[in-house]
């Protein structure tokens, strides 16, 4: 009676392996990058903004600004001058949430800005290349209107 517990309690446990063993991790490709502010979405040189969302690609989140007197391709909003295409980084928790705030007083360039409306982009950044802007994608789009 004994060896035969041993035996049911060894090939439960051998089929929890083999199970283990043979499933397939989700793919990178079903996550999702979002992007919220926190306001009505008007602010002025000297406030800062709060930004923050979900990115269930990866462990950094870049966020990059467009708009009047931008590169199209974007800059880091910390950098108003800096390389086109990049952004400044916001590190992924946990919880796949992620924050980025950004005191726009103490951006580089900031004379580049008018009053006008801007579109932040948040997007994984191992996975740059994907440039869908609507929820459930790998990239979202925010836009906000400095006065």
């Amino acid at each position: 009676m004994h060896s035969h517990q041993v035996l049911k309690i060894f090939s439960g446990i051998l089929f929890l392996v083999l199970i283990a063993v043979c499933m397939v991790p989700v793919s990178a490709d079903n996550g999702a990058v979002t992007i919220t502010y926190r306001g009505a979405g008007g602010y002025y040189v000297g406030d800062t903004i709060a930004f923050d969302g979900k990115n269930t690609f990866g462990n950094t989140t870049v966020v990059r600004i467009t708009g009047p007197g931008l590169p199209a391709e974007g800059v880091p909003p910390y950098n108003l001058t800096g390389t086109p295409g990049t952004g400044n980084t916001a590190v992924v928790d946990d919880t796949h949430s992620w924050a980025f705030y950004w005191d726009i007083s103490r951006a580089a360039g900031v004379d580049h800005l008018y009053t006008a409306k801007y579109t932040l982009t948040a997007y994984d950044a191992d996975h740059p290349d994907v440039t869908a802007v609507c929820c459930g994608h790998a990239q979202e789009t925010r836009v906000l209107c400095l006065r």
